[in-house]
């Protein structure tokens, strides 16, 4: 996961102390040091929306067939660990056409994104041979769920709307070093306002074309929402009104729209005023303390 996020924050250019903070959120630590895809999967994510702030903020970057199909490839690796993410390879289109050396460069880029697609789907089918027991919620059942959503439109539609509208309502999870169920209250401000002090400090630092923001933000919502369905069919009991999903799979659209926020402000502070990247590390090494020693608090309360 650290070389992966090292390779994504060099590719990031001017968005990469936004990149390290993304990068070390303690959640992001937490899920890297666990044994499953995840430490893969966030890395390679990231350094997706990399290449994409590469190939859009790079003036000297002139984007080449090459350049499209190692981006499409990615694409293709992270649909075998997270589905959702299959989505970024939307941003192919929203890259301006004056950065690219190809001829027909929309119909390639077509092109590639329903290859990632038709693998999208042959990947979805081949997993669904696999079957693991114990690894579904009770009451889950993606037949029946869906069943459900076609016979009541109008009461299970609005649950996955309500859920993509408050899907900022779980990014308090991004900061919790361990269990989801610890609290963080205690050192929630100190958190925020060094999060808040970064992602300020680079307001107006990186520019983006106006296409890539309307893509950027498209492609965002677009995998909140592929988010929320797929956690309401497979990991939600049949007819609940409520989604059950965790603010760790946002990770990836923050790091997308941090950016992209940052972009649609003018530059107010002064580049000699502005954050070093040495205080970026620290303060997330501080952060990552803070939340260890909150979690190692709570646990002995506990005991």
């Amino acid at each position: 996961y650290c070389i992966l996020a090292l390779i994504a924050i060099k590719l990031s250019g001017k968005a990469k102390q936004l990149m390290t903070m993304v990068a070390m959120f303690p959640m992001n630590l937490v899920l890297a040091a666990s044994y499953n895809q995840d430490s893969v999967a966030l890395g390679l994510t990231y350094i997706i929306i990399g290449l994409f702030l590469n190939y859009v903020t790079d003036d000297e970057k002139v984007v080449k067939i090459k350049d499209l199909l190692l981006y499409a490839f990615l694409c293709v690796i992270l649909v075998t660990m997270k589905l959702p993410y299959v989505l970024l390879v939307g941003l192919l289109l929203f890259i301006p056409r004056k950065k690219t050396q190809c001829k027909n460069y929309y119909l390639i880029s077509l092109v590639l994104i329903v290859a990632v697609f038709l693998f999208t789907i042959f990947w979805y089918v081949l997993t669904q041979q696999v079957r693991i027991e114990n690894f579904k919620l009770d009451g889950a059942d993606v037949k029946s769920q869906v069943i459900s959503i076609i016979s009541k439109p109008h009461w299970y539609l609005p649950v996955i709307l309500k859920e993509m509208l408050l899907s900022v309502s779980h990014l308090n999870q991004l900061y919790t070093f361990g269990w989801l169920d610890l609290s963080m209250s205690e050192v929630l401000i100190p958190i925020y306002a060094l999060y808040t002090l970064i992602t300020f400090s680079n307001i107006g630092k990186i520019k983006l074309p106006k296409v890539s923001v309307v893509g950027a933000s498209l492609v965002s919502l677009a995998i909140v929402g592929l988010i929320s369905l797929t956690m309401y069919l497979t990991w939600t009991p049949v007819g609940n009104f409520e989604v059950l999903v965790q603010g760790r799979y946002y990770l990836g659209v923050v790091a997308l729209c941090l950016p992209v926020i940052c972009s649609l402000f003018k530059q107010r502070v002064p580049d000699e005023q502005k954050l070093s990247d040495h205080f970026v590390v620290q303060s997330s090494l501080i952060i990552v303390s803070l939340t260890l020693l909150q979690t190692i608090s709570v646990l002995y309360a506990a005991v």
